[in-house]
């Protein structure tokens, strides 16, 4: 008996249409990748004095970030852009902020909802509220404290 060689395969209907979908994602997901979710930062290339943004690309981890030049970026990606350049006209920086001598800090009062100045970055889930209560808190009584996202070992 004769076994089947690579070129008698015939594929199901099934097959057929598990291949169109999978091509169809694999486009989409090539074609979200050259959307800007967020513009972390910017700079100016020392060698052309172009100006770069540092870009965090849909669907993809922010350590695959990257730098781009203006001309590449703007025309698809100038929502992300102008959030960039709104976030920063509008952050709190600390060498903005009020100095407090030792004991004179203001008395914690409670965050109940999402402060306005935060509105431009997304909206808080409920335990990112309560991380935030923990550190104005922490900051009240003039205690340090981090807060992390995530726990990651790479080890």
């Amino acid at each position: 008996m004769l076994h089947p060689g690579p070129n008698d395969y015939k594929p199901t209907r099934e097959d057929m249409e598990t291949f169109q979908i999978d091509r169809e994602r694999r486009k989409d997901e090539l074609e979200s990748w050259r959307n800007a979710e967020r513009i972390v930062t910017t700079r100016k290339n020392s060698e052309t004095g172009k100006r770069q943004y540092l870009c965090k690309w849909t669907g993809l981890p922010y350590n695959e970030a990257t730098w781009e030049d203006e001309s590449e970026v703007a025309e698809r990606n100038q929502t992300e852009i102008d959030e960039y350049y709104y976030r920063q006209k509008n952050s709190r920086k600390p060498w903005e902020s009020a100095v407090y001598a030792p004991g004179k800090r203001p008395q914690y009062k409670k965050i109940p909802e999402m402060p306005e100045y935060l509105k431009p970055g997304g909206e808080l889930k409920e335990f990112q509220l309560t991380g935030l209560n923990w550190l104005a808190y922490s900051w009240a009584q003039e205690q340090n404290g981090i807060l992390a996202d995530e726990v990651s070992y790479n080890g």
